[in-house]
């Protein structure tokens, strides 16, 4: 399977350059900031949250990716 085929399997990315990925277990948020560069994926932003309350840990790790520089304007939270 080539990068091509995997970026077509991935909902939403199509045309858009970046991807803002979270995961969650019982414990902390972890998120990542993907980027697509040529033909290569790139992780340019991570960030994670053990806040207890789900809503404080989506602020937190918006507000530490947006310390290193992420400027995500248009994130959707799915």
């Amino acid at each position: 399977m080539n990068l091509n085929s995997v970026l077509k399997q991935i909902p939403f990315f199509g045309d858009q350059s970046s991807l803002l990925v979270c995961e969650t277990d019982a414990f902390a948020l972890n998120a990542v900031v993907v980027s697509r560069h040529n033909k290569q994926l790139k992780v340019d932003f991570t960030a994670k949250s053990e806040a207890l309350d789900y809503q404080q840990a989506i602020k937190e790790v918006l507000t530490r990716l947006r310390e290193q520089g992420w400027q995500g304007r248009g994130a959707v939270l799915l």
